[in-house]
């Protein structure tokens, strides 16, 4: 006779995604690529932040990074302290529309496996993170001047140009009027 037994082992593989998004007009947009939506420069412009769990083992303290924007996750920081298997956080951030260009801006989240020791075992100790980004970009408008500025360039060379129209005429009115003597 045989005998056979199984034995299974849980093999942790620790995974996040990050998906990222600009907001314009209530609409979302996944501007990875081309030409983002169009927002005027000085606005407010305004991310969306998506951080998923796709591996098979919880997250801690999973920090939300972005280098362009400020990030509020939902409690209140840039950590979301566990990130369940499956589950997704969402985290917004705001930044300035700068004046002209365009603008890529990239978020990345880290995580740390949360492995739970089976009872009577020690410890597991996993010395890795898990890190994703992505990339989301938008389109600068130019602001229309709200007045006109002065340089001085173009009035000074005018102003010169006006006084020695006014010398010529007068020199010029001068000698006529000794011609006519």
């Amino acid at each position: 006779t045989t005998a056979t037994d199984k034995a299974n082992a849980f093999v942790p593989a620790p995974a996040i995604s990050v998906a990222k998004f600009i907001v314009a007009n209530g609409t979302e947009y996944d501007a990875n690529s081309g030409d983002g939506p169009r927002l005027p420069a000085g606005s407010t412009a305004t991310w969306r932040i998506k951080v998923t769990n796709t591996g098979n083992v919880d997250l801690a303290d999973v920090q939300v990074i972005d280098l362009l924007a400020t990030v509020s996750c939902p409690a209140g920081s840039t950590v979301i302290p566990l990130l369940a298997v499956g589950a997704t956080v969402v985290c917004s951030a705001t930044s300035t529309v700068p004046d002209t260009g365009t603008v890529t801006n990239t978020a990345s989240a880290t995580g740390t496996p949360k492995v739970e020791p089976l009872a009577g075992q020690p410890a597991v100790v996993m010395p890795i993170s898990v890190l994703d980004d992505d990339v989301a970009g938008l389109v600068v408008v130019a602001k229309a001047p709200t007045s006109l500025a002065f340089t001085g360039g173009s009035l000074g060379a005018l102003l010169v140009a006006a006084s020695l129209a006014i010398a010529v005429g007068l020199r010029l009115s001068r000698r006529s009027r000794r011609a006519g003597r």
